[in-house]
């Protein structure tokens, strides 16, 4: 068993390791000397080198020997430089990572075998001999058996400000659900857990492989959510699925105009809207509850997270909306979360918003911080893609479904 001591010399603490009764000499060798307390002696010091043992048990050592390691030590104690078992400790890695290829992405392209880590940085990579003298007490010891290290991915287009309804929202993507009628059931079911009048939403669709072969409809809805309003996005976020209630809440019917960068989907022969509503204009007119700032950041943390886990470890937001989410990520990265590196930018959507952004400078200043920065703003114009098109939201429903 390995146990650690330290003296005092000269008023300083130093720390040394011995074996059972047999003395090591510290591995720790950090300017020109490591330090050799041994009973009886105070200090002393040999040069450069690795870890010594001494052959003879301590108890075994006649005064001579003892004598010998005083002599040799204070020889060379006028060349050395005193380094405090603190110093010594604070040149030990919390992570080391041994026997792996370690992409660097340098110039050359190297493949490393360990990397060493300190206070959530990459300190230093390299050889396994070499990783391995920054190994200390407290160092978390990895032996990756020849597995691979990637630096951080860097996401340059994501919303993590999303995190809340990712994680209690419906999971409608594909997996989840295949069909029109499946949406239907999974709805059917959140309606029984929720009390009437509640909201139900839910995210992911996609139309293209359904065996419907034709866009969702609030008929599709309306029998199992007759007390519920329900706002569905699907997987581009530019088409919301809403059912009769929702319309209700919302005012939107056969004479609702279309606003400015959106569209209602009507029926050809009745011209009652469908429950489609085409591009963010026209679903911000259903006013569904927004989550808190406290939800805003709890969701960001969550989403944060799921990045890490897949190696992405720098992050772009660039859906930024509202003050409540840009406050939420300001205070978070006060607190040093989340635990991505994240810049965001601040979305204008309309001239209205561009004004009401002016009007409050003071909150929209960049800042740079270790965690979150607001780099900017994103000034948004021209809508976007539908699902398996590149039509503008604001033309016509496209004929994706027809045969």
């Amino acid at each position: 068993m390995v146990r650690t001591h330290t003296k005092s010399c000269e008023q300083e603490d130093w720390t040394w390791v011995s074996r059972g009764d047999s003395l090591l000499l510290p591995a720790r060798i950090i300017s020109c000397c490591a330090i050799v307390v041994l009973p009886g002696v105070r200090c002393g010091c040999v040069s450069w080198g690795e870890v010594f043992e001494m052959k003879m048990p301590m108890s075994k050592l006649g005064p001579r020997a003892l004598l010998g390691v005083l002599v040799v030590g204070l020889l060379l104690m006028s060349g050395c430089r005193w380094w405090p078992a603190e110093t010594i400790a604070a040149q030990d890695a919390d992570l080391v990572l041994l026997s792996g290829k370690i992409i660097t992405v340098d110039s050359k392209d190297t493949i490393a075998q360990a990397v060493a880590v300190k206070d959530s940085k990459i300190v230093k990579v390299g050889k396994n001999e070499e990783i391995g003298k920054l190994i200390g007490q407290s160092t978390k010891v990895i032996d990756l058996n020849g597995k691979t290290v990637t630096p951080g991915l860097i996401d340059a287009h994501t919303h993590l400000g999303a995190g809340w309804p990712e994680k209690y929202h419906l999971d409608l993507r594909p997996g989840k659900v295949g069909s029109i009628a499946d949406i239907v059931k999974v709805v059917a079911k959140k309606v029984q857990e929720t009390p009437k009048g509640e909201w139900i939403q839910g995210f992911g669709w996609r139309p293209d492989g359904w065996p419907e072969r034709r866009y969702p409809n609030r008929v599709d809805l309306d029998p199992v959510s007759p007390d519920h309003p329900v706002f569905l996005t699907d997987i581009s976020g530019w088409y919301g699925w809403v059912n009769s209630y929702a319309l209700k809440l919302a005012g939107i019917d056969e004479n609702t105009p279309n606003p400015s960068g959106g569209v209602i989907d009507r029926d050809r022969t009745t011209k009652m809207p469908t429950g489609l509503l085409i591009n963010h204009a026209a679903m911000w007119l259903v006013k569904k509850p927004n989550p808190t700032k406290e939800q805003l950041s709890e969701g960001i943390k969550y989403a944060a997270n799921l990045f890490i886990a897949e190696g992405a470890t720098s992050i772009q937001d660039n859906w930024v909306r509202g003050a409540d989410l840009l406050l939420a990520y300001r205070d978070l990265g006060e607190r040093g979360e989340p635990s991505t590196r994240t810049d965001i930018y601040y979305l204008i959507n309309s001239e209205a918003e561009a004004e009401r952004a002016l009007a409050a400078p003071a909150i929209l200043k960049p800042f740079t911080g270790a965690k979150v920065s607001l780099k900017g703003w994103k000034l948004q114009v021209d809508g976007g893609p539908q699902p398996l098109s590149h039509m503008n939201h604001t033309t016509a429903m496209p004929a994706l479904f027809q045969v």
